[in-house]
């Protein structure tokens, strides 16, 4: 072989040397999110930790919500006012949820830290607005209809890493997260009053005028329960008659799973009614 072929073979062999020939390991390969040919290692960025951040960020995120038809009846002689017997700055549900143990489900309330909206948008905080609530009128025989959406709120903390802005030198920040019952004992409860109070919010304690509302009974603004109580409750069974499916749930449909399908097809699902009676 001539000196000049001989060069250009070394040549060639050292250029080949440098390129290299096994490209790195795609995220995910060996569990460390190692980072394909010419990236980076990630670990620091928000979601995105090396030892599978993205989904350790995203495993407190909420709940699709359920829809629970729930029924108030009023089956006394006198006029009955569901709401609050104090100002509390947010609006408390008209009916309580407690689970087979007897102890309260969290509600998730006006003003949340959701881990899903840290997540996403970092730290906020509440308007400052202090909300003056309303009470519902039920003459007797009346009934009042809603859903509920079979969330509870649960205490969770994220790791800083989740979160896109600044956390100081916290390693996790604490949040909550909407999880959605399973089936199960559940009793609802609710209390109403004989008489209502529009003290609060007018001079000489004239209420505003009842209005009419899509779910039975009227509604009247700026005003409390008062009078002697009375309480009513019932414990259910929730399942699939209700709409409460056992995980996995069926995937939650566009607005949210408050269209979940009842069992046997276009069956209709069973209402959790609450009676007040004499």
């Amino acid at each position: 072989m001539s000196p000049l072929v001989r060069l250009a073979v070394a040549l060639l062999v050292s250029t080949l040397a440098a390129c290299g020939g096994k490209s790195s390991a795609h995220p995910g390969d060996d569990g460390t999110g190692a980072t394909g040919s010419g990236g980076t290692g990630g670990a620091g960025q928000a979601g995105h930790a090396g030892t599978g951040g993205a989904a350790v960020c995203s495993s407190l995120d909420d709940d699709y919500a359920a829809s629970v038809n729930v029924s108030i009846a009023n089956q006394t002689t006198t006029t009955l006012y569901l709401g609050q017997e104090m100002v509390t700055c947010g609006v408390a549900p008209l009916f309580q949820v407690a689970d087979a143990d007897g102890s309260a489900l969290p509600s998730l309330g006006d003003c949340r830290s959701s881990c899903v909206s840290l997540r996403k948008q970092g730290a906020g905080g509440c308007p400052g607005i202090c909300a003056f609530p309303n009470t519902v009128q039920l003459q007797p025989g009346e009934i009042w209809s809603t859903s509920w959406d079979g969330l509870f709120s649960v205490q969770g903390q994220l790791p800083a890493t989740c979160v896109p802005y600044d956390t100081g030198a916290e390693a996790k920040v604490s949040c909550d997260q909407a999880k959605r019952i399973e089936p199960g004992t559940f009793t609802f409860s609710a209390r109403a009053g004989s008489a209502v109070d529009c003290s609060q919010t007018s001079p000489d304690g004239a209420c505003a005028p009842c209005t009419a509302g899509p779910n039975g009974g009227c509604s009247r603004s700026g005003s409390l329960i008062a009078g002697p109580l009375h309480a009513t409750q019932v414990t259910v069974a929730l399942d699939e008659t209700y709409g409460i499916y056992p995980a996995p749930s069926p995937a939650p449909l566009p607005n949210g799973g408050a269209d979940a399908p009842a069992p046997g097809g276009n069956v209709a699902l069973r209402t959790v009614e609450l009676v007040f009676s004499e």
